[in-house]
C-alpha cells in the first residue's frame, strides 16, 4: 500500500484507494487515520488556477494526514448538527460511502435518477479532490476506463454498489 498510493476515488463508488494491482490476492483491511486537520491550505483562486490532470505520480507515500485531509474535503461532514457535507448530494440521498454509491440508500428514485444523480454527486466530490490537490501539490486524474466489475469484485461490493470513475491521487512524479 505504500507504494503510489493511489487513492481509486472510485467516485460513485466514489472515491477510493490503492492501486488496484497492489491489492489483487490480498485482504483489505480497514485503514485507521488521524483526524482531519481542517486549518490551512491555499487561498481558493490560486487553487483554481493550479487545478489540473495529472497521469504521472511518484513513488513517494502519501502520509496519512495528508490522506485524512483528502477524504474530509472529498465528502467529509463540515455540518456535524445535520450531519452535512464538504460536497452537495442531489435530492440529499446521500448515498456516497466515499468509495461507493449505495443505490439501496436513493429511496424511490427512477433508475435514470439515480444513474444521474449519483454521477453528479460524484463529480462534486471529485472536484472537492481536485481542489484539495491542488492546494497540497498532490497529482490527481479521473479515470473513467476502469474494470468496474473487476474492481467491485476486489472491493467486495454488493450488487446495488456502483463504481462510477476512480480518481488515481499521488506526489507528481518529478
Amino acid at each position: 500500500m505504500g507504494r503510489i498510493r493511489f487513492l481509486l476515488l472510485c467516485l460513485l463508488s466514489v472515491l477510493f484507494f490503492v492501486d488496484a494491482d497492489l491489492i489483487i490476492g490480498q485482504e483489505l483491511k480497514p485503514l485507521l487515520l488521524p483526524r482531519p486537520q481542517l486549518d490551512g491550505g491555499r487561498p481558493l483562486m490560486q487553487v483554481l488556477k493550479d487545478r489540473r490532470s495529472s497521469r504521472e505520480f511518484s513513488l513517494e507515500k502519501v502520509p496519512d494526514q495528508i490522506l485524512s485531509n483528502l477524504l474530509w474535503a472529498a465528502f467529509g461532514i463540515n455540518r456535524p448538527d445535520s450531519g452535512r457535507r464538504t460536497a452537495p448530494s442531489a435530492r440529499n440521498w446521500q448515498e456516497t460511502d466515499i468509495y461507493v454509491a449505495d443505490y439501496s440508500k436513493t429511496g424511490k428514485g427512477s433508475d435514470e435518477e439515480r444513474q444521474l444523480f449519483c454521477a453528479a454527486d460524484a463529480g462534486f466530490i471529485s472536484q472537492n479532490v481536485y481542489l484539495f490537490c491542488a492546494s497540497e501539490g498532490l497529482a490527481t486524474v479521473v479515470r473513467g476506463l476502469v474494470d468496474r466489475l473487476a474492481l467491485a469484485k476486489i472491493m467486495k461490493l454488493r450488487a446495488d454498489q456502483k463504481i462510477i470513475l476512480t480518481q488515481s491521487v499521488g506526489y507528481p512524479k518529478k
